[in-house]
């Protein structure tokens, strides 16, 4: 049974009225399988101290006194099979879909795998909050904890090429050799638990699923129905949007913060609120408020490209960046003209979000989809 809390900075009630956020919450649940979904992440199902043991590696990870998750590398072994027909499926509806490329295979096109895989028990687990008597797939939770490790991986390394990873073609060893050098295999409080043979290995099957020539004919096994695949999809289109817009949204809020503090002394040392940490990137968005010209900034760049393809409508996310600009670069000591600016921002991602009803509607419930205003969730603004 589900526990009747959320690692959300509100609670179920209150998000029962207000479902379009609900795409933030980590999906702290159990599976069918009654695994952690979240394993050593989750705050409210803890592994036990069984399912741990020491790394028995020798590469990077020889040296570290951090476990390794047993229990969730034996998981994977079960179902090896259930989870490479999942990620052979997955890739090729966005082959289908043109979500990705024609040819595929570019670490570009195995992020928006990646972040599909990593987000797909999102949707089970809102329906399930909302007392929906579904499970989150064993494949889901499984695909979600091995792709996780490769969507943050992937965004370390676009930093390296100038934010965007769409002309970026490595093997599945050299995107192991870059995890491995860089220290990447290790997080703070445990180790990646696949050997390297495992890692590669899987690296490849996404890879080569992703190839317009992929051999898929030998792979007919489908564990998850072609419905219920093409949903996580567009619920993994809607958390990247949701996340990108926020992120948007969320520089423009804390820049206004830094040029009032900044730009006018006789308003200066406002005391900026502590961030909800109810959005994917507020933490971004804080490090990019520093900045004048905050998106023309690298991580910005990041953002922009490692979600362009997953993006549902690529024009509001341009209205909305236009908008953002506007607003912070109207003078703080123009309040009115500021204040016109900074509505029509809200108006627009206020939009942007209304766009998305539809789709809960469907999937999740046809009410309650946002209720309160848009800066409980944001934070307020200083004027």
């Amino acid at each position: 049974m589900m526990k009747s809390e959320l690692p959300y900075p509100f609670d179920i009630e209150f998000m029962r009225q207000n479902k379009a956020f609900m795409f933030f919450c980590p999906p702290d649940c159990l599976d069918e399988d009654g695994r952690p979904v979240l394993e050593g992440r989750s705050m409210l199902y803890k592994p036990g101290s069984s399912a741990y043991r020491a790394c028995p590696y020798r590469d990077s990870r020889a040296d570290t006194h951090k476990p390794v998750n047993v229990e969730s590398l034996q998981a994977l072994m079960r179902h090896q099979n259930e989870v490479i027909a999942f990620i052979r499926e997955t890739a090729s509806l966005l082959r289908d879909r043109k979500i990705i490329g024609e040819t595929g295979g570019s670490v570009g096109d195995m992020y928006a795998l990646a972040y599909v895989c990593y987000k797909s028990p999102e949707i089970y687990f809102v329906n399930q909050v909302f007392g929906r008597q579904v499970d989150v797939p064993a494949i889901c939770s499984i695909a979600s904890r091995f792709f996780h490790g490769l969507v943050n991986l992937f965004a370390i390394m676009a930093l390296e090429h100038q934010g965007a990873l769409a002309e970026v073609d490595l093997t599945p060893e050299e995107i192991y050799c870059y995890a491995d050098e860089g220290g990447y295999l290790i997080g703070m409080k445990e180790a990646c638990a696949a050997s390297k043979a495992t890692i590669v290995k899987y690296i490849a099957l996404a890879q080569q699923a992703l190839l317009s020539d992929g051999d898929v004919a030998r792979f007919t096994n489908v564990f998850l129905p072609e419905e219920r695949t093409d949903m996580v999809i567009q619920a993994a289109q809607v958390s990247m949007s949701l996340e990108f817009h926020g992120l948007i949204y969320e520089t423009a809020r804390c820049r206004s913060w830094r040029q009032i503090n900044e730009g006018d002394p006789l308003r200066g040392n406002l005391m900026e609120p502590l961030s909800r940490f109810a959005t994917t990137h507020c933490l971004v968005a804080k490090k990019l408020s520093l900045e004048e010209r905050p998106f023309d900034h690298l991580l910005f760049k990041r953002a922009r490209n490692l979600s362009k393809a997953l993006l549902i409508d690529h024009a509001s996310s341009e209205r909305l960046i236009e908008s953002a600009s506007e607003y912070i670069n109207t003078s703080v000591r123009d309040t009115e003209a500021r204040r016109a600016s900074r509505e029509r921002l809200k108006s627009d991602m206020l939009q942007f979000i209304d766009s998305h009803r539809r789709f809960v509607a469907e999937h999740v419930a046809e009410d309650g989809y946002l209720t309160a205003d848009l800066d409980v969730f944001f934070g307020r603004w200083p004027e």
